[in-house]
């Protein structure tokens, strides 16, 4: 492998890399690593996107990108979509994808316009919505406040980005991939991406979830092997939990809206998340029946203000959500508006009280002291801060 300049800062992402899933079994490499760095469980924003935690260090209220589609008419999705045939073909959604992404690229947003589609949402109701992360990670602009690689660019440094959404690499690919773009970079990001595949589809306890996260640890094996002397940033962006039982929102509220004349865009709009359903209303009838109908259903319950304050995402307006309904367990919203075939075995994107929602980090560099910390994802940026732009200033 290519031997890099010394103080390149590897930020790498192992998609799904559940807390205590840092043990001799699963990730061997990154245990016996873990006993000469910085390491311990990593707490997830309360939000679909993830990224301007890691990258600026943002709470979402701040950042203003949480989930991934929130309410936004006047820069929606194509409006021409609500005239298209709903649930039709696998083809057919993928055309629609295609549209949508093009629509994201000629409105500048290169972000959405690398991974928009409309998924499961009914096409009569997506152009309500818009998507809330529209530039790329590391271009101009992704959040008003300054991302590492806002501040990389002021100080003349570089990066490599290799990961979502611009590179959805197989975990074989990522080390070839990184070897011939490579060009000496001060930050080089990666993605592994398969485990969160593994996880939802088979389930966090499964031989599959095991095996991608075994490849994952011998692939970082080599990168840390061949590049000792360089930091290392490696995390989970979300943990893994066990789907033990489900919801059936949809037709309930289609059950409801039908009998007490509720017409959706017009009386009330929700947008069914896999372990969140979001909610805005137009009257106050629709508000009071649809919340009354809402505290019957088991399984999770409408997040109050104080809890919305202590997670972050109390926004200055209602983009996101009038009224959130949350899991209060290890449950699956299905149908939902990402899947409405196969249920998940596996699923992330709960509240805090759920322990293997958290993540794992470890924090290894040149004469690190070896701890144990647990962490919020919002510190990661603070690492690379202290790791890259301050040891460069400090140079200067």
């Amino acid at each position: 492998m290519v031997s890099t300049k010394p103080l390149t800062t590897f930020l790498i992402l192992i998609d799904a890399w559940r807390w205590d899933k840092l043990n001799p079994v699963d990730t061997p490499f990154l245990f016996e690593l873990s006993k000469k760095s910085r390491y311990g469980s990593l707490r997830e924003p309360f939000v679909y996107q993830t990224r301007p935690a890691f990258i600026a260090g943002l709470d979402p209220e701040v950042s203003n990108i949480a989930e991934q589609f929130y309410l936004d008419p006047g820069d929606s999705l194509p409006k021409i979509l609500k005239y298209c045939p709903d649930f039709g073909a696998t083809f057919r959604r993928r055309v629609i994808d295609r549209l949508v992404r093009v629509n994201e690229r000629h409105k500048g947003n290169f972000g959405s316009g690398a991974y928009g589609s409309v998924f499961n949402v009914p096409l009569p109701i997506a152009p309500f919505f818009g998507f809330s992360e529209k530039k790329l990670p590391y271009g101009a602009g992704y959040t008003a406040s300054p991302t590492i690689f806002d501040l990389l660019k002021e100080t003349g440094q570089t990066w490599l980005w290799l990961g979502y959404p611009t590179h959805n690499l197989l975990t074989s690919e990522v080390l070839p991939s990184f070897q011939t773009a490579f060009k000496y970079q001060d930050l080089v990001f990666l993605h592994f991406s398969e485990t969160d595949y593994a996880e939802h589809r088979f389930g966090p306890d499964s031989k599959e979830y095991h095996e991608k996260l075994m490849e994952v640890d011998a692939v970082i094996n080599q990168f840390v092997t061949a590049n000792a002397t360089n930091n290392f940033v490696i995390f989970g962006d979300h943990g893994a939990v066990t789907v033990k039982y489900h919801v059936d929102l949809w037709s309930g509220l289609d059950t409801l809206c039908t009998r007490e004349h509720l017409k959706i865009g017009q009386d009330i709009l929700f947008f069914l998340d896999s372990t969140r359903a979001r909610f805005w209303f137009f009257n106050e009838r629709s508000r009071r029946l649809v919340l009354d109908w809402l505290a019957s259903v088991s399984g999770g319950r409408i997040l109050t203000l104080e809890e919305r304050r202590d997670l972050k995402i109390n926004y200055l307006h209602h983009k996101f959500f009038e009224e959130m309904w949350v899991l209060d367990g290890p449950g699956l919203i299905f149908p939902n508006y990402y899947n409405a075939k196969t249920p998940e075995l596996g699923m992330h994107g709960y509240l805090p009280n759920i322990k293997d929602n958290e993540a794992a980090y470890l924090v290894s560099e040149p004469g690190v002291i070896a701890e144990s910390r647990d962490i919020q994802m919002k510190e990661i940026f603070g690492f690379l801060k202290d790791e890259i732009i301050d040891i460069h200033n400090h140079k200067n």
